[in-house]
């Protein structure tokens, strides 16, 4: 999945371009890593955890 998509589908953000600016703004870090790339493709997998700034943070867990 795309990482804008991700990010509006845990309700990190409202819009792709909102998205894009979080990216970009150095503000998301999947698994602890910074990430820049607003094309990125995420596999969405079990433990999987999303953080934007300090004090948001998503751990994805499929049943």
């Amino acid at each position: 999945m795309n990482i804008c998509e991700l990010l509006i589908k845990i309700n990190f953000a409202n819009s792709k371009g909102e998205a894009k600016r979080m990216i970009q703004g150095n503000g998301i870090k999947i698994n602890s890593n910074l990430e820049t790339d607003i094309n990125k493709i995420i596999k969405i997998e079990n433990g999987l955890v999303i953080q934007f700034g300090k004090n948001k943070l998503k751990k994805i867990v499929k049943c």
